[in-house]
């Protein structure tokens, strides 16, 4: 019976029937994209564009270190956005008025991003060269504390979004088969919509959680992510400054006060709760400041800014728990461009 079934007709049907059907899944998936997300029929590699839409214009810019440009790449969170501060803004108008060489701001800092998603994105643009590259995480870390202890993952995949990514990841054949990946996508995210797999929501956790953010569990994450950005500048020849996480929280602070807008704030912008309990987001935000004071005492060569230090601590420097006013987002500019001078010269 084996041997009939093995006779070479019926094996090359059974082989072009295969074929047919793994055709059909990569059609399938590669649709699915297209449909979704827009990502082009043929470059399945871009998905990553799904997940950071912001690496997109950057890894098309044209750059080079023969050029007569000055380029600085933004890393971080939403304090280096336009949406949530000023820094990058107030940057280009205060290099605009110099003279001089020409720059060039590319920021892939996003919104609720920690050190994990600045350290993959880093490593995408890793045949992109840049003048100086400025570091700044502290915060979006700490939230990754609210979930059980044996919940929580040091790739932080407690997280659909980046268990997801870490998929990604994982299949280097993405930009030949899409449908691999898509079938882990797509299964990952049915578990989650069927409540078989629980994760912590990408934006605030449970309250029932909050009480997990005592206990800092992302001291190693961050300093492994924070150390694999700094050997990748290392590796790449590229300038690379960083900065302590500023931060304040007025001694009355409450969140029922927050939102009625009584506290020495600017906009009053988030709550303190979107990352955690107070007093865990403080706790989290101290031991995150000394990973990082061991990673720039072990790297003279970084161009370290104690912006916790020098912002003073009022409504006039922050909008809320980090955000920065343009007053603050000042400070942190000018401290940037003396940065760029220094490697100037």
């Amino acid at each position: 019976m084996l041997v009939y079934y093995l006779q070479p007709r019926r094996l090359f049907i059974f082989t072009i029937y295969v074929c047919y059907l793994l055709g059909l899944l990569e059609l399938m998936a590669r649709t699915f994209w297209l449909v979704t997300h827009g990502v082009p029929f043929f470059h399945s590699d871009q998905i990553i564009y799904v997940f950071y839409p912001e690496l997109m214009p950057i890894m098309a810019a044209d750059i080079r270190r023969d050029d007569d440009y000055f380029d600085v790449l933004f890393v971080g969170g939403s304090v280096l956005t336009p949406k949530y501060g000023f820094v990058e803004t107030i940057l280009q108008q205060k290099l605009s008025q110099g003279t001089g060489r020409k720059f060039r701001i590319f920021n892939v800092a996003g919104v609720g991003h920690t050190s994990l998603d600045s350290y993959y994105k880093y490593s995408y643009l890793q045949a992109k060269p840049f003048d100086l590259v400025v570091l700044y995480h502290g915060i979006n870390d700490v939230r990754t504390n609210n979930a059980p202890p044996e919940l929580f993952q040091i790739n932080y995949s407690h997280y659909s979004w980046y268990k997801s990514i870490a998929l990604f990841q994982q299949h280097s054949e993405i930009k030949y088969l899409a449908f691999p990946y898509t079938l882990q996508h797509a299964w990952l995210l049915f578990r989650e919509g069927q409540g078989l797999d629980v994760y912590i929501p990408k934006d605030s956790p449970p309250q029932t959680w909050l009480i997990y953010g005592n206990e800092v569990k992302s001291a190693y994450p961050f300093e492994q992510n924070m150390r694999h950005i700094i050997e990748l500048a290392q590796q790449k020849h590229e300038p690379l400054m960083t900065a302590s996480f500023a931060y304040y929280v007025p001694a009355n602070y409450s969140k029922e006060k927050f939102k009625a807008h009584e506290l020495d704030y600017g906009q009053h912008t988030i709550p303190i709760e979107r990352w955690g309990l107070p007093e865990n987001v403080m706790k989290g935000l101290e031991v995150h400041a000394a990973v990082l004071t061991q990673l720039v005492e072990a790297h003279p060569e970084i161009y370290f800014v104690d912006l916790q230090k020098i912002i003073p601590k009022n409504g006039a420097y922050f909008d809320d728990i980090c955000h920065l006013t343009y007053k603050g987002s000042e400070i942190f500019a000018d401290n940037i461009i003396e940065v760029m001078r220094k490697i100037a010269h």
